[in-house]
């Protein structure tokens, strides 16, 4: 490092901590937005723009107002697409309109929101299943042969960086009572030249699916999105229009959705920038001989192992200047604790090897590697 390193913000790649300065590898602004001051006034004064309101979110009486949605979906390779305000709302009215037209919700145990209050509820319409337990969820179907099934997993689990096992989940999608309800978490969901997310995983993405995400992590007062076909839309669109308030999106949501989808598919693009530095990163510690999960998001997990030590190598990072993430039970297995790494666009190639000096400089002193 020459010199002292430049701190953007509090979530820029170097941040202050009291007299201290850490390297920052814990996530935060990953695209390099919000860390950009002139960036966000210039967002905010167009988003108060009349110009940016061209396109108001969707209404049931003007359906002709849906070039964000339509944008999307194109990208994430389906039919249609509707906005939400939040993810919570989204899940619970998706979850609330399966229910009431009789499918059993199979939910991996790693679902991520398997926490919203419907879900929590277990009944007899609705099953958490071990992760990743293919041979639950067929033995589910089996015994109920007439049922309508819903499986509720995510393309990339965060926790672990491993990828759904498509595959298997293609072969069970084959049947006409399943339907797939594909959660891409905020860091997958940014996957592919454009923020393609699942489309960039796998060639074909079944008739049946419905793909969920988010940019809640990314953008400011950021949106949830739903896309599938028509067949599935239209009656949820139907089901909302009885809801007591309007769960969908706002202009400035929308007016977000826009701009999002236009910066990522432009030369402007971050996304290049992060899976090189997501991937120049995972390479070289495992080069230098860590244990790290998963291989492309930008989410990397390095597995240290039983509890005390993992703590013992966070602590010796936070002497060493670097912010990390520790994963410790119940968040992951007994035995399997680890180290969260989360780079961004903001972090200069100083930086990591910064990074990666230190990482290893611990790990030896603990026998790590």
């Amino acid at each position: 490092m020459n010199g002292e390193p430049t701190i953007c913000s509090g979530r820029g790649p170097w941040i202050a901590k009291g007299k201290r300065l850490f390297l920052n590898l814990s996530g935060g602004d990953i695209l390099g937005l919000t860390s950009n001051k002139e960036f966000v006034t210039a967002f905010l004064q167009n988003l108060e723009s009349a110009d940016l309101y061209n396109c108001p979110f969707f209404s049931y009486e003007s359906q002709s107002t849906r070039i964000p949605p339509n944008k999307l979906n194109e990208i994430k390779g389906q039919r249609k697409a509707l906005l939400f305000k939040d993810l919570t709302t989204l899940f619970n009215l998706l979850a609330n309109h399966l229910l009431k037209r009789g499918y059993v919700l199979l939910v991996d145990e790693q679902f991520e929101m398997t926490n919203i209050p419907l879900i929590r509820n277990i009944n007899n319409q609705v099953q958490i299943f071990p992760h990743n337990s293919f041979s639950t969820i067929k033995k589910h179907i089996e015994a109920q042969s007439d049922s309508n099934f819903a499986i509720l997993v995510q393309t990339v689990y965060p926790l672990s960086s491993e990828l759904l096992p498509v595959n298997e989940l293609l072969e069970i999608s084959q049947s006409d009572h399943v339907l797939l309800i594909i959660y891409e978490s905020w860091a997958d969901g940014l996957l592919g030249e454009g923020g393609e997310g699942l489309k960039s995983l796998i060639s074909t993405i079944p008739q049946n699916s419905i793909i969920v995400g988010s940019y809640t992590h990314i953008l400011p007062l950021s949106f949830s999105y739903i896309a599938s076909p028509e067949t599935f839309i239209d009656p949820l669109e139907s089901d909302l229009k009885d809801q007591p308030f309007n769960p969908e999106a706002t202009e400035f949501q929308v007016g977000i959705t826009l701009w999002f989808i236009n910066f990522l598919n432009s030369q402007k693009s971050p996304l290049r920038k992060l899976s090189d530095n997501a991937n120049y990163l995972r390479y070289e510690l495992a080069t230098k001989g860590f244990r790290v999960l998963g291989d492309f998001a930008p989410l990397i997990p390095v597995l240290v192992g039983e509890r005390e030590k993992a703590l013992e190598f966070y602590n010796g990072l936070l002497e060493n200047k670097i912010l990390a993430n520790l994963l410790n039970y119940p968040l992951v297995p007994l035995g399997k604790s680890r180290i969260l790494l989360i780079p961004s666009v903001l972090h200069s190639k100083e930086d990591l090897d910064f990074a990666l000096n230190k990482l290893e400089k611990v790990a030896k002193t603990l026998g790590i590697i």
